[in-house]
């Protein structure tokens, strides 16, 4: 896991000067986007600061839009200053729509892995509060098996 920690802390401090504040986001869960593309598929991941993970997935080959907004949280449609209170429960999340038939969850995941520290406590690089805790929701079992895989597989190393 330090192998990643490094890159991920040095590469996210680059980009956190993208404010956090830009635009209200959207609450998930929500109507899925209406993609022509027969393979595309769904990640909602949280990674710290949501315009940064944005940004990240906006340059991976195979994935077709990304949104950011909040997840986990037990307030219906929060807003932005409600999570950054932290008294909603949710996190910054991304709503990552892929062409399966061009990058597997698996890689999806990885990139998620690669790009934060999910071990550092209290939020990712410089932003700290409970709303820039890493997590990976997952819709199915075997999105479920390739997350713990992964966690396996970094531990490791």
């Amino acid at each position: 896991m330090k192998r990643f920690a490094g890159l991920s802390l040095t590469f996210m401090g680059a980009i956190s000067f993208a404010s956090c504040a830009q635009n209200e986001p959207v609450q998930y869960p929500k109507e899925p986007i209406n993609m022509t593309i027969q393979n595309s598929d769904t990640a909602t991941l949280g990674a710290g600061c949501f315009w940064c993970v944005e940004a990240i997935y906006q340059q991976v080959n195979g994935v077709i839009t990304v949104q950011s907004g909040y997840s986990g949280g037990h307030v219906k449609n929060p807003s932005y200053y409600e999570v950054v209170r932290s008294n909603t429960g949710h996190l910054e999340a991304v709503e990552v729509v892929y062409d399966s038939g061009k990058i597997s969850y698996e890689k999806i995941a990885r990139t998620f892995f690669e790009i934060h520290d999910p071990t550092q406590t209290n939020g990712q690089g410089p932003d700290i509060g409970e709303q820039y805790l890493s997590a990976a929701f997952v819709s199915s079992d075997k999105e479920r098996e390739t997350i713990k895989k992964l966690i396996v597989e970094l531990e490791a190393n």
